[in-house]
């Protein structure tokens, strides 16, 4: 097995951006520079907002929404991470979520509320 020690470091700083950017409160985990707060259905959960929320990653990646758009979809939505952080941004676009699994559905349905993002339809997809 080859040690990668950019991987432990690329960990560390995670946990690290996670104790400096997210805190516990009342039943959910609040982004504390977006005000965006998220139910997870498990603690990995975290290193998602992590990436989307904090980090930006898609943006990083290459990916723009043009304020114009009047619609935005996000197949796969999981928790909603990248959903509610997208309506809140562009609250005059109209964002369509869609999610295979119950659990992670649910919790996409929670957070879409919790975040008062009345601009999201959200849909239990199938295979």
């Amino acid at each position: 097995m080859k040690f990668r020690f950019n991987r432990i470091v690329y960990y560390f700083q995670t946990i690290w951006s996670l104790v400096n950017n997210i805190r516990y409160d009342n039943g959910g985990f609040l982004v504390k520079n977006s005000g965006l707060k998220f139910k997870l259905v498990n603690l990995s959960d975290l290193f998602y907002i992590k990436e989307v929320v904090i980090d930006e990653d898609y943006e990083r990646s290459g990916l723009t929404i043009d304020k114009r758009d009047k619609v935005v979809v996000d197949i796969g939505a999981a928790i909603g991470d990248w959903t509610v952080k997208t309506a809140r941004k562009y609250s005059k676009s109209n964002l369509y979520a869609y999610e295979q699994d119950n659990k992670y559905f649910n919790i996409l349905k929670e957070n879409v509320v919790l975040n008062n993002c009345l601009n999201v339809s959200y849909y239990k997809s199938s295979v």
